[in-house]
């Protein structure tokens, strides 16, 4: 496992549970932390999408459509539910490097990421 990469895992929401994609974004021995990625972008607030990141490479990453890294839902996960598991791919360097300065961005302005 590294940061940056994508994985699929079941994840629990509000109003609905799924299986999608998420990015890594830090971990240790214990726990992952991870940010949905989702394909529900343009019908969401301008509040919204200004806490969503486009992977531009998204083929590259693993992803078969346009999708957005969704900063303001950070998830925290038993590392051991991804032990096991295969990487279905990682953001490339270019988007990498941009999501990064975004994150900074999104933390500088924002309390909860």
């Amino acid at each position: 496992m590294h940061p940056l990469d994508l994985y699929i895992v079941y994840v629990k929401g509000r109003e609905h549970s799924k299986f999608r994609p998420v990015l890594v974004f830090a971990f240790n021995d214990e726990v992952v932390a991870l940010y949905p990625i989702t394909t529900s972008h343009d019908n969401k607030s301008d509040r919204v999408k200004a806490l969503h990141f486009m992977i531009n490479d998204w083929k590259e990453a693993g992803l078969k459509k346009i999708s957005y890294v969704d900063v303001a839902n950070r998830l925290w996960v038993k590392r051991r539910m991804l032990d096991n598991k295969e990487p279905i791919g990682k953001l490339s360097n270019k988007d990498a490097g941009e999501f990064l300065k975004f994150a900074l961005r999104m933390k500088r302005t924002t309390k909860d990421i």
